[in-house]
């Protein structure tokens, strides 16, 4: 009787869930792994446009453009020649086309080129967009290291014809000199009364003296949206654009191209502008981000910075392939599990994939998971890092400061503390004032944190009884000029203030101290600097007394300071003292040049002067192009700027540069590198990468353990239920005293087996039939009443031959006992008697599940036995027959019982048996009934109608053929 089974829908969706463990943490892995990649790319994407907002901030001014054009040209050249010198004239003309002919404004350019078989420039390219003619020929001859007076002159002359205006040659070749290592041009004006002329050049003489590029620009010609034009052309594209909202005035806004194909955000960005603070703002707006900041150059505008919002790449061919094989693998399970629980049918799960999905994710989970907190810690670890190298940065150009103002306050200690040095205040006593202003000179300097060099310029020492001794330092008749500056201070100081005088009559007229003190720190100064400095640059420092001053070509920026000189704690003199703070800057920074030591540890610098004569530079390293770049920004801004750029080149530099504060004639460029966090982060990863796959093989191996360790024993116990369903009851597993669950399991089934073995032995003498019903009790009971059931009975008889002797006999019926036991232990038949040459076989049609499988099942014996049989050269008989039969125990309980059917279909089939032994045909005959129950295969011939004893009918009988 057929059991039916139902599914539950909670037990199937709980399976699934199971089932799907695994996959989903593979893809929240896989998920996690993208979507940390996308944030990456999010973060640069932000911090590239923060580093492009800076730039345009200051970019608002045509000279900047220019300047970055031209560099670059400059720099394309150098590597295109570099690599092929064969034609540099074609180079320079095909470069300058591409590049520069439509986006420079009006200009006269130049381009010299020394080969290695020249020894001076010599112009291979020369053009003009200006009305006026081109006249740089001769400016290659200022170039070279020492020019000589007939190049000056010449190019002198050309230069004033083409600038309209007196040009000084001499100042270009000493600006020539100071920016000969500098990897970038300088741009200069030259301004008349009706216009201004700006000139350009680049010729790195220490670092390439083949190539000198030469510009000259009219400010008059320069359309006025020149500069935003230049950084549409820079920074438009398809995704991005700017727009220039001014504050007030009569200017119109400027829209880049990509933002006038978008009303919308032109809109918006109209009403933003009105309400946005002057500081740095990132808004969003549908796919758009949006970045503002106020302009620092140029008219007061604001400037908006708009771009796509990155979204999620698509996936690329090997993502794709790996989702979808996740996908097909999962919905293949999900497949086999919905047709083994719900249709009964298909392909099993077994257990072993079972166990594999509950190690898979017992142990995956875990590792993914850390894998995540491993990959934060890093990026986290690698930000904080950079933070921490970055504040670094500006702590050492911090310290480069408070050291130098250290070194100024030390100068100024020792100069207000002669007592300090002895000799000199002995030589004060001794009214010595020449020898001790020398020894001021020569000893009193600076000594932090060693000596630096001397910065003293002027002394003048006013004694108390009126006599005034003048120290000027590098002046070969020290004598004469302390002369000559005593008599000047003298003499402007009566003229200044009459009142003043001492008439002694002998013209050695004397100011007491007490007076000299008070004029020599007023107005008697203002005279002073008139008569040394001269009106104009007297004039420019009293502008502007923080700026640098310009005085044939040469800045100083001059301080002056008085030290009264107490002898015996009694005032006896007044020591004036004029210094220059740019000699003092210069010893201290070529101090920090030649002691490494006294620097940190991976932080360059690079001083840069300030104002219009930034050529001038000290440092450490050579800048780099945008540190120069960097440099030329915060000259025009005045504040702190951080550039990253090269962070994603192989050098990995951080550059931060800043206004000098207390170095305040310098711009201060500090330059670290982060090529060791970066290795380190990689080298993390890799280790991480490495150890995580190290992780997962141990994990993998403990896997393969954890399943052998479950998965053996239940292969042994399968192993050993084929071999019992096979008929090897002698069949054992290996317990290997193991005490757990499998253990058990397998004593049990060795049990089992043993009892089965025994079953088997008894098998050998008694019918499994019998063995059956006296292992069930309930059967047991039916068999002792005796039950009608409807079975086919098959008679099986060997030709035995006649003349045989016992031995042989026997051993011919046990060949046919153990043949028809191997043909029938396939099916449910069971050998109730062996009756010397005959076997009875009984099929029960319940227990083959139907009459027909009864009828199929026995003809299969038949021709499984003969063909065993055959195969020995003996030959055999078959009797079949269906119908009712008794089954039951026959004898008394306390004596011999036996277990046997009888019955109608018995005795036909023994007749049938018998009949079939002098057939001439296949020698098997069955009756109507079984010939009707026959599978498709087998062929039945009808041998007409026999009386049966018993029978009152004739019964028909049939010859079995051989399977088609």
């Amino acid at each position: 009787m057929k059991v039916q089974r139902h599914f539950s829908a909670v037990s199937l969706i709980a399976a699934w869930l199971f089932l799907a463990i695994p996959f989903l943490l593979v893809m929240f892995d896989w998920q996690s792994s993208r979507q940390r990649e996308f944030d990456r790319h999010v973060k640069e994407s932000d911090q590239n446009t923060a580093n492009l907002l800076e730039k345009m901030q200051v970019s608002n001014n045509w000279e900047y453009h220019v300047l970055l054009q031209l560099n670059a040209f400059h720099r394309e050249l150098r590597s295109k020649i570099a690599s092929d010198s064969t034609n540099p004239g074609a180079i320079i003309k095909d470069i300058y086309q591409q590049s520069l002919a439509t986006n420079l404004p009006p200009h006269h350019i130049a381009v010299a080129y020394k080969s290695a078989a020249q020894n001076q420039l010599n112009n291979l390219f020369m053009n003009s967009t200006l009305a006026t003619a081109n006249r740089l020929r001769s400016f290659a001859k200022l170039m070279s290291e020492k020019p000589d007076l007939k190049s000056r002159e010449a190019a002198r002359v050309e230069l004033s014809s083409m600038c309209g205006f007196p040009v000084n040659a001499n100042s270009i070749v000493e600006r020539q000199d100071l920016i000969n290592a500098k990897e970038e041009g300088i741009l200069l004006p030259f301004t008349s009364v009706n216009d201004s002329v700006w000139l350009y050049w680049f010729y790195p003489r220490e670092i390439d003296d083949r190539l000198m590029v030469c510009a000259v620009f009219e400010t008059a010609k320069i359309p006025t949206n020149y500069a935003y034009n230049a950084m549409a052309k820079a920074v438009d594209s398809s995704d991005r654009g700017f727009a220039v909202i001014p504050f007030a005035g009569n200017s119109k806004a400027f829209w880049s191209p990509f933002l006038r194909q978008h009303p919308q955000l032109q809109n918006l960005i109209q009403r933003e502008a009105a309400l946005l603070p002057l500081k740095q703002v990132r808004k969003e707006y549908g796919r758009f981000n949006i970045y503002t900041a106020p302009v620092l150059v140029g008219e007061p505008s604001l400037l908006f910075l708009v771009g796509k919002r990155l979204t999620s790449p698509p996936l690329t061919a090997g993502e794709g392939v790996f989702v979808i094989g996740v996908f097909v693998l999962f919905a293949g399970l999900s497949l086999m599990l919905l047709q083994r629980r719900v249709f009964r049918r298909g392909w099993r799960i077994s257990i072993a994939l079972v166990l594999l999905i509950a190690f898979i994710t017992i142990f995956y989970l875990p590792a993914s998971i850390g894998r995540i907190v491993v990959r934060n810690y890093l990026d986290s670890r690698f930000s904080a890092r950079r933070q921490q190298a970055e504040s670094d940065l500006e702590n050492n150009l911090q310290r480069l400061e408070d050291r130098y103002d250290l070194a100024q306050a030390d100068l100024f200690y020792r100069l207000h503390h002669l007592e300090l040095y002895p000799d000199i205040m002995q030589q004060l006593a001794d009214k010595k004032p020449k020898s001790a202003l020398k020894s001021i000179d020569e000893q009193v300097k600076a000594k932090y944190p060693t000596t630096l060099g001397n910065s003293l310029l002027l002394l003048t020492l006013q004694q108390d009884d009126g006599n005034n001794t003048v120290w000027l330092r590098k002046t070969k008749n020290t004598s004469d000029a302390s002369e000559m500056f005593a008599t000047l201070l003298k003499s402007v100081l009566l003229k200044f203030r009459p009142e003043l005088a001492v008439s002694g009559g002998s013209g050695n007229d004397k100011l007491s101290l007490n007076e000299v003190k008070d004029e020599m720190i007023s107005d008697f100064l203002i005279k002073f600097f008139q008569g040394v400095l001269g009106e104009e640059m007297f004039y420019r420092l009293l502008a502007s007394p923080t700026d640098l001053v310009e005085a044939n070509t040469t800045f100083i920026k001059i301080l002056t300071t008085g030290v009264p000189i107490r002898i015996s704690g009694v005032v006896k003199g007044l020591l004036l003292i004029m210094w220059s703070e740019f000699f003092e800057a210069e010893h201290y920074i070529t101090f920090l040049k030649k002691h490494k030591e006294e620097r940190a540890d991976n932080f360059e610098f690079v001083a840069v002067r300030k104002g219009a004569f930034h050529g001038h530079h000290r440092g450490t390293t050579k800048g780099t192009p945008p540190a120069w770049d960097l440099i030329e920004r915060t000259r025009r801004v005045g504040i702190q700027l951080t550039s990253r750029e090269q962070m994603t080149t192989e050098d990995r530099l951080l550059i931060k540069t800043r206004p000098g504060k207390s170095l305040t004639m310098y711009i201060l460029a500090g330059i670290t590198s982060l090529r060791h966090i970066f290795a380190e982060q990689k080298d993390l990863e890799n280790l991480t990468g490495n150890l995580l796959v190290f992780v997962m093989l141990l994990l993998s191996a403990l896997v393969a353990v954890l399943y052998w360790y479950f998965m053996s024993p239940l292969k042994q116990l399968q192993k050993g239920l084929d071999n019992i369903k096979s008929g090897d009851y002698q069949s054992r597993i290996e317990t290997d005293n193991r005490n757990d669950e499998f253990g058990n399991i397998g004593r049990s089934f060795n049990a089992m087996a043993k009892g089965l073995e025994e079953g088997s032995l008894l098998g050998k003498f008694v019918s499994s039939a019998v063995i059956k019903v006296v292992k069930d009790k309930s059967a047991f009971e039916k068999a002792i009443k005796g039950e009608k059931r409807e079975m086919t009975i098959l008679f099986a008889s060997l030709k035995t031959g006649d003349a045989q002797d016992a031995e042989a006999f026997i051993e011919q019926l046990a060949l046919h006992l153990k043949a028809s036991q191997e043909a029938i232990r396939p099916t449910a038949g069971v050998i109730d008697k062996v009756m010397e040459n005959k076997i009875l076989v009984f099929f029960d049609h319940e227990a083959c599940n139907g009459a027909d499988q009864a009828v199929k099942q026995a003809v299969e014996t038949i021709f499984a036995l003969r063909s065993k049989l055959a195969a020995s050269n003996h030959k055999s008989y078959y009797g079949l027959a269906s119908g009712q039969v008794v089954a039951g125990i026959l004898g008394a309980r306390n004596l011999r019982l036996d277990y046997t059917v009888i019955g109608d279909a018995v005795n036909l089939a023994a007749r049938l048996n018998a009949l079939a032994a002098d057939d001439s045909g296949s020698q098997i005959i069955s009756d109507e009934t079984t010939r009707s129950l026959l599978p498709d295969s087998t062929k039945a011939e009808n041998l007409g109608e026999i009386s049966i004893k018993g029978k009152i009918a004739p019964v028909a009988t049939y010859r079995l053929s051989t399977r088609t």
